[in-house]
């Protein structure tokens, strides 16, 4: 038995479940259930656009954190998976979603080429001061609310910390056996929680699950796992740091 478990939240886990090109269709999957896309909305077919190939791409000292995810409709994704939410995320994230928009353009080509870009940060811990887990931003008119475009940049975060159904037996639909898989992954692993085999039989948490147990089991991953997450807590450490001398500096000045 682990005294430690690396589960879905675990940046390097979601990237073994969902950034290889095997992947793609569980990764659509996810994304249909998430987003709630239905009849000509739903992706019928994703290209992962910076995809890992093996273990050895968990060595990277610098790991890309952002999956990069393009549908057959020519919308882009921009997904990541984070534990901590810094003060200035929404920032980070509305950044790297907009290279990603702007990424779209090579030269002579017309602006109205450009397709929406989909910006999804599913935060393990929360971060706004509402009930509602799924939260949505977009560029709106302030008088009336209109959309100044439909095929600009939609924000969505999912704190799934606010997911408090932790009995499999109560989950009303696929959404929630995702939520549900991301929220308790720690104690599925441990076997304290027991899927249900008709959570089990929904289109990719089944493989999940066992990508999750072959990762916590396997010495040479679960070694990097490891390794990677004690270079995590260094990193914000660090930067907690540097943080709190530039508000002190602020404050004196």
């Amino acid at each position: 038995m682990c005294d430690v478990y690396f589960d879905l939240t675990n940046d390097d886990i979601f990237k073994m479940v969902f950034a290889k090109e095997e992947s793609a269709e569980r990764l659509r999957g996810l994304l249909n259930v998430l987003l709630r896309y239905e009849g000509d909305e739903q992706i019928t077919a994703v290209e992962i656009l910076n995809p890992i190939q093996n273990r050895s791409d968990l060595k990277e000292k610098k790991p890309v954190l952002d999956l990069y995810v393009k549908d057959g409709n020519g919308r882009h994704y921009n997904i990541e998976m984070q534990v901590k939410v810094p003060e200035e995320y929404p920032k980070r994230a509305l950044y790297y979603a907009s290279k990603l928009y702007g990424s779209q353009m090579i030269r002579g080509d017309e602006y109205d080429q450009l397709q929406k870009t989909v910006s999804i940060s599913l935060l393990k811990n929360n971060f706004f001061d509402c009930e509602e887990l799924h939260n949505v931003f977009r560029f709106r008119n302030d008088r009336d609310g209109s959309l100044l475009n439909d095929d600009l940049i939609d924000m969505h975060f999912f704190e799934v910390g606010k997911f408090n159904k932790d009995n499999p037996d109560e989950l009303k639909d696929i959404y929630e056996g995702w939520l549900h898989v991301f929220r308790y992954g720690e104690r599925i692993l441990s076997g304290d929680i027991v899927l249900s085999e008709r959570l089990l039989s929904v289109p990719g948490i089944k493989e999940a699950v066992d990508i999750m147990r072959f990762a916590n089991e396997d010495d040479k991953t679960r070694v990097l796992l490891i390794s990677r997450e004690k270079q995590r807590r260094k990193e914000e450490g660090l930067k907690a740091l540097k943080t709190a001398e530039k508000r002190r500096i602020r404050e004196e000045g």
